[in-house]
């Protein structure tokens, strides 16, 4: 009840829009209202969800974002770029035509994530994903431990790293 503004998808205007009612009523506050679009499959109907493993979460790394947004299947590509860029609707349909998906996805990764994280970060993330995911190398920063007693099992091993 101590809330300025409600950003809530689509499928929960009406909730919003009584609990916008109520605090009017209880303490005469105003509430703003932003029902956003729900990023929906449209060839599964399935939603984004955390709970599916289908989200895209703000307080990752850049890496992991750009990775999140690989993750997605590719019919989720157009609706991503449209409610998650500045892209413009021509430029989104030019994306979408590219002959090999995996080069659009690419492209919304890249601007999604630029746009949370900066471009400096974006590339980052996207020559990481180029080096470690499609040309399956090794990353650079993986840590290393030097075992010194070759007589632990696996188990205590993995506890002292």
């Amino acid at each position: 009840m101590e809330v300025d503004v409600e950003i809530c998808g689509t499928d929960q205007i009406f909730n919003a829009l009584f609990g916008r009612t109520m605090l009017k009523k209880f303490k005469n506050k105003d509430k703003f209202v932003v029902a956003v679009t729900l990023m929906e499959n449209p060839k599964t109907g399935e939603l984004m969800s955390k709970s599916k493993g289908t989200g895209v979460f703000l307080d990752v790394s850049a890496h992991d974002m750009y990775g999140q947004l690989m993750a997605q299947p590719d019919e989720m590509i157009k609706i991503l770029l449209i409610n998650c860029t500045h892209l413009s609707l021509e430029k989104i349909d030019k994306i979408i035509t590219l002959p090999n998906q995996r080069d659009a996805k690419m492209i919304l990764a890249y601007e999604v994530t630029k746009f949370i994280h900066g471009e400096e970060e974006a590339n980052k993330a996207q020559e990481y994903f180029i080096n470690t995911i499609q040309k399956k190398k090794l990353p650079d920063d993986i840590q290393e431990y030097r075992v010194k007693d070759i007589s632990l099992n696996i188990i205590n091993l993995l506890v002292q790293v």
